[in-house]
C-alpha cells in the first residue's frame, strides 16, 4: 500500500522546522577583552676572558679580550656597565691596584697562588678598568644593540705555582628606559 502525503503533512512539517529556527533566533554575546603589555628588557651576555697557558715568569704580558652583548628590545635613556673587582682583588702584593686569579686549590694569602691582571676599556691596553670603577657607557647600533669589548692583560714577570686559576668578576648593567 502506498502512502501520500497530503499538503497539510508538508504545512505540519514545515511548522516543525520553524519552531527549531525560532529556538536559535535568540543570541547572547560577550565581549573578549584583549591587552598586552610592552616592556623595555634588556639581555646581556658575557663571554670568558680565558688567558690560555701561561709560563711562570714569562717576561711578555699576556692578552686575551671578550666581549659583553648587551640586546635591548627600546631605546634606552642612559646606561652604565659596571665591572666588579673579582674576588682576589688588592691580593697580590707586588700588584696591590690589579685584580687576581687564585690557583685552583690554593690559598688567597699565599703569593704564588695568585696570579695578577688587569683589565682595559680598549685594545691598546691604556686606560685600565680600574678598581671600584663607575662604569663604561655603551653606544648603540639602531636595533638597540652594544658590544662592549672588555680587554684583559696579565702583567709579564709573575711567578705563580703550576695550575689552573680563575676569578669572577660581576658585570652589572644599569639602564633607563626612555
Amino acid at each position: 500500500m502506498k502512502k501520500t502525503w497530503g499538503l497539510g503533512a508538508a504545512l505540519l512539517a514545515g511548522t516543525a522546522l520553524l519552531a527549531t529556527s525560532a529556538a536559535w533566533a535568540a543570541t547572547e554575546t560577550q565581549n573578549l577583552t584583549v591587552s598586552a603589555s610592552v616592556t623595555n628588557n634588556c639581555d646581556v651576555t658575557v663571554e670568558a676572558l680565558a688567558f690560555g697557558s701561561v709560563e711562570s715568569a714569562d717576561p711578555t704580558n699576556k692578552n686575551t679580550d671578550a666581549d659583553v652583548t648587551i640586546s635591548c628590545s627600546a631605546a634606552l635613556s642612559s646606561s652604565s656597565l659596571k665591572v666588579g673587582n673579582g674576588l682576589y682583588s688588592t691580593k697580590k702584593t707586588d700588584q696591590a691596584t690589579a685584580r687576581a686569579m687564585l690557583r685552583s686549590g690554593g690559598a688567597d694569602t699565599e703569593q704564588n697562588d695568585l696570579l695578577a691582571y688587569r683589565l682595559y676599556s680598549d685594545s691598546n691596553r691604556s686606560n685600565e678598568i680600574a678598581l671600584d670603577h663607575l662604569g663604561l657607557t655603551p653606544t648603540y647600533d639602531g636595533n638597540f644593540d652594544s658590544v662592549v669589548p672588555i680587554y684583559g692583560q696579565i702583567p709579564s714577570g709573575q711567578t705563580a705555582a703550576t695550575g689552573s686559576f680563575s676569578d669572577t668578576v660581576v658585570i652589572t648593567f644599569e639602564y633607563e628606559p626612555q
